[in-house]
């Protein structure tokens, strides 16, 4: 019987929302108090072997169980109804005899007063045991039980209660199956019942190691089956009249009371009658008379023997062979050997397209895959491979295709969004984020993570046909194993007084990786042949107030070497130098104007495969960007809130160092200002781009660099055919441009088709993101992005979210006007500017003239800025910083190329342009990110800009300190006035009081 693919879809939507987080509300209710009542004796008897709270703790962690109850003892009936009235308890164990009130005028006051507490009465094997047996009043005792100094036997009794209590919300919303029990005689129910627990315990932990993670073995415990427990027929019934659908398996006496009578053959009745209406239904009938052997097999039921000496490894053999908690046998029938076996899912996904046609038949007929996936909790997963038959099928490929289809959706599901744990024994490549090594994430990894698990929530493939919304696969590598390999090689105390970024690097590349970390990663890639990003992923990196964004070492690796030890060299020295970037210049200058220490700073790892493509000797992807949600320089009708994108052809390095880069609105794709003109066009279009190089699989990972990567033009773009979505013509004879590369002329990347027809949704598909993540974080954010086309015969497209992560915005501190300002007093007014408030407290100025500046000296230039920064760091002063273009920038014919602890002492900037050189704020890198976390004053000043002011002489006329060939440093008498207004986004340095 076939089915929708709507419903299909929706069954696994199901499944993955458990998996994500529908576990947690299973198993709702759970007693956490316990009141015990016995005398000092009896519990003097109940404690011989220990405190019995720590003992039925021992239990439920030799069991991985969490929610162990407190227990609190009474002496006496009176103390315990005392107490029942100013403190809540959720179960009240008493003992038969207490000294100052029957056992049986107890449980009726709790009872009466507390309705719904269950009462459980423990007893010893003893002649009062009967008398007590005939006077119990079901209504005012829920259980009665006989204690044998076996302290499992109250964390069954626990667990029975919580099964009872839960069921019906458990089956109902997870599908939770439910095993009878049917058992009249309390002795053997006292010693029968922690046996049983224990078994499906014990056998539920063995499936928990199948477990993603930590959280998803949990949550495999809470959705083992439910123990229901019937003492006679009708209570039998009745229970599986209830819960008919959800029934797994019975396990029931032979001889049990029916219609009020001992009945020897009632079980059979029993057994029969489920089976005649659930065939499925698994049974197991147990007698201490072997008479009732052959009775059990005419029902169907497993038979075991109580006078049996392995009576508990026959139950144990049950649970494995017959309800599918253990690895699944492939046999072609029923006595025959075995064949092969599947301990996992994954496993069961590769082997069933291999196994004999004989052993396809016997298994899927006798539904036995489906009672193995009902162990492991897939319920919905079950249900669906139930309901096919063999019948609907030509042959048996379509059988077996069908059956792995599921199995690796299943999967495919499972892993949406959730953080899996790494085994170096078990490596699935179709993982999507797994961790490796315990600790932290870090900040990056956090984002990363959080963003997968919101792409499995949203299925955003749905609204955008032909694409494939998704996070790269990730491997994080914790915290934990950073602190590690500090330790090991001693390293941290030589790091931090070290003040060369190149000597830190190569000490921590000639240190050693922990052993075990170095194990995982040569398993890791003995799966994965894909080239791999190594991105730091700090504690503090990523944080909203403090982003540290691009401070630490990012490197790329072909991962494309014949020899793994190869590769793993390459991959283990791209580890140990994001370590080693922890300790650099750059973010120890940035580290100290915020709270944190160096010391304090953790680094985890991601590796991540490459969202690139290859085109013969390299690899990038078509185009990358960033996107923000909030546009801190809105002009014309773009606004603020509609966020802004920044994107280039290849590698993101070119948007995220301050490159060349095309900027718009993601709800406003047709408004470009920087390209207003076809002059604008050709004076501000990307014209290289970033690939990784992929010709020398022997390349070393050096300090310093990022990888092989390589600058190409657009003569290779179009030549790998990644120009023609993206690029233009400049028509000579017609002096304009033409959409697509059909003419002859000059490139220019303008993404028009992108941006103008329906080629690729990028637009839309950022203005949703950029609303759920906003909405989802609390904050405006900033998403890194890359994007894979194909033509529609070889795959959909691929927009792969690589980062996520908050994004700092200037909050108001007050408000501030620049109405009233006259230009005649300002040093510097401008209509781009970013932050909000006063600075009324720097004299020091340092900047680069017009007259002094050089496009192709700026590496000298930054130079020079960051010494005399390093003078004002030393005397603890402020200064104010103005130059020529992008301050930041890694393209150095764009601006002046410094680090962040070359600057660190500015507590405002300006970027100035001149007749022949445009500056753009380029609020899509990494720099422009930290400046704003800092609410460092940001101003542009741009050539033709009206009533722009940047008064050149009034800084050459000021006091000098310090003239270096490029960089002068001048210090006023009295402090300039910093005037930032945030609502219009204007700006001015203001002269001092000539007073």
């Amino acid at each position: 019987m076939s089915e929708s693919r709507d419903s299909s879809a929706a069954e696994l939507a199901e499944r993955t929302q458990l998996s994500l987080g529908g576990g947690y509300d299973l198993m709702k209710r759970r007693i956490g108090e316990i009141l015990l009542v016995s005398s000092l004796y009896d519990s003097f008897i109940l404690e011989e072997d220990g405190h019995l709270g720590d003992r039925i703790l021992a239990d439920f962690v030799d069991l991985h169980l969490r929610y162990a109850p407190r227990v609190t003892r009474v002496s006496t009936a009176k103390k315990a109804l005392a107490l029942m009235r100013h403190r809540r308890f959720d179960l009240v164990l008493t003992m038969m005899r207490l000294p100052d009130m029957d056992v049986f005028d107890l449980c009726r006051k709790v009872k009466r007063r507390y309705l719904g507490t269950p009462v459980v009465v423990l007893a010893y094997e003893s002649v009062e045991l009967s008398q007590l047996l005939e006077d119990v009043d079901p209504s005012v005792v829920d259980h009665v039980l006989v204690w044998s100094g076996d302290s499992r036997l109250l964390l069954a009794t626990i667990k029975l209660i919580e099964d009872a209590w839960n069921v019906d919300h458990d089956t109902r919303q997870g599908r939770v199956r439910t095993v009878l029990l049917v058992e009249d005689s309390v002795r053997r129910l006292s010693s029968f019942l922690p046996m049983v627990y224990a078994e499906m315990m014990t056998q539920t932990r063995n499936v928990m190691a199948e477990g993603l993670n930590y959280v998803d073995k949990l949550l495999r415990m809470r959705t083992r089956p439910k123990i229901l427990l019937a003492r006679d027929f009708d209570e039998a019934a009745e229970i599986f009249n209830r819960y008919e659908r959800n029934m797994m398996a019975v396990i029931s006496d032979v001889r049990f009371p029916r219609d009020g009578k001992l009945d020897p053959r009632a079980g059979v009745d029993l057994v029969r009658s489920i089976r005649d209406r659930r065939p499925a239904v698994r049974a197991v009938l147990h007698s201490s008379d072997s008479a009732n052997r052959d009775a059990a097999h005419d029902v169907g039921a497993f038979f075991l023997d109580k006078n049996s000496l392995t009576w508990l490894q026959d139950l144990s053999g049950f649970f494995v062979d017959h309800l599918g908690f253990g690895d699944f046998i492939f046999r072609n029938g029923p006595a025959e050997p075995e064949v092969d076996r599947a301990c996992n899912i994954r496993e069961m996904e590769e082997k069933i397209l291999t196994i004999p046609d004989e052993s396809v038949t016997f298994h899927l007929t006798r539904h036995h895959l489906s009672t193995w996936l009902q162990a492991r909790g897939e319920y919905a997963m079950a249900d669906r491979l139930r309901m096919h038959s063999l019948e609907e099928f030509t042959d048996l490929v379509g059988a077996r295709q069908l059956v792995a289809a599921e199995l690796r959706e299943l999967r495919a599901a499972r892993r949406r969004g959730v953080i899996s744990d790494f085994h170096a024994t078990d490596v699935d490549p179709a993982s999507p984020f797994v961790r490796i090594a315990s600790g932290s994430l870090g900040g990056k990894g956090r984002g990363i993570a959080f963003m997968a698990a919101l792409l499995a929530r949203l299925q955003l493939d749905r609204k955008f046909d032909g694409v494939r919304i998704t996070v790269p696969q990730t491997a994080v590598i914790g915290t934990d194993a950073f602190t590690q390999f500090l330790e090991s090689n001693k390293l941290e105390k030589t790091a931090i007084e070290l003040e060369d970024d190149e000597a830190i690097g190569r000490v921590f590349r000639a240190a050693a990786l922990p052993a075990e970390l170095e194990t995982d990663l040569r398993a890791l890639l003995g799966k994965v042949r894909f080239p791999l990003a190594v991105r730091s992923s700090s504690l503090l990196e990523d944080s909203l107030f403090q982003p540290f964004a691009g401070l630490y070492s990012t490197y790329m690796i072909p991962n494309n070497h014949p020899d793994i030890e190869v590769r793993l060299r390459q991959l283990t020295d791209a580890i140990k130098l994001v370590y080693a970037s922890t300790f650099f210049q750059a973010p120890k200058s940035y580290i100290r104007s915020t709270p944190f220490r160096v010391e304090e700073e953790k680094m985890a790892v991601v590796i991540q495969r490459l969202a690139a493509k290859r085109h013969d000797d390299v690899c990038y992807p078509n185009f990358a960007g960033v996107a923000q949600s909030h546009n801190f320089y809105p002009v014309g009708r773009l606004k603020a809130e509609e966020g802004l994108a920044h994107v280039a052809l290849g590698l993101g390095k070119t948007v995220v160092e301050g490159g060349s880069e095309l900027r718009f609105s993601p709800a406003r794709p047709g408004i470009l200002p920087q390209f207003g003109t076809t002059t604008d066009v050709m004076r501000n279009s990307q014209r290289e781009f970033y690939a990784l190089d992929l010709s020398n699989p022997y390349v070393r990972i050096r300090p310093g660099g990022e990888g092989p990567l390589v600058r190409l033009d657009l003569q290779r773009a179009e030549r790998d055919q990644t120009l023609h979505p993206i690029g233009s013509v400049f028509v000579k004879g017609d002096g304009v441009l033409r959409d697509g590369l059909y003419h002859d002329g000059p490139r220019y990347v303008t993404f028009a088709h992108v941006l103008k027809s329906e080629l690729f949704p990028m637009a839309a598909i950022l203005e949703k993101l950029l609303d759920v993540c906003r909405r989802s974080m609390g904050s405006e954010v900033e998403i890194e992005f890359a994007v894979n086309l194909f033509p529609p015969e070889q795959d959909v497209h691929e927009f792969a979210v690589v980062q996520c992560r908050p994004l700092a915005t200037t909050g108001e501190r007050g408000a501030v006007t620049l109405d009233s300002v006259e230009r005649s007093e300002a040093l510097c007014w401008t209509d781009q500017a970013l932050g909000n408030g006063a600075v009324d407290d720097i004299t020091d100025v340092v900047y680069v003239g017009p007259d002094r500046w050089d496009a192709a000296k700026t590496v000298e230039i930054a130079r020079e800025v960051g010494e005399v920064n390093a003078q004002l760091e030393t005397e603890g002063r402020r200064s104010i910083l103005v130059g020529i273009g992008r301050w930041g920038t890694a393209d150095h014919w764009l601006g002046i190329p410094v680090n962040w602890n070359e600057i660190s002492s500015a507590k405002v900037m300006v970027e100035c342009g001149t007749a022949e050189f445009s500056v753009e704020p380029s609020q899509g890198s990494h720099f422009f990110h930290n400046l704003t976390s800092f609410q460092i004053g940001y101003l542009t000043v741009q050539p033709g800009q009206a009533d722009a002011v940047m008064d050149w002489s009034r800084l050459a006329a000021a006091p000098l300190v310090r003239e270096l060939k490029y960089v002068r440093h001048v210090r006023f008498a009295a402090p300039l006035r910093v005037l930032l207004d945030g609502r219009k986004g204007r700006g001015a340095i203001l002269m001092p009081d000539e007073d």
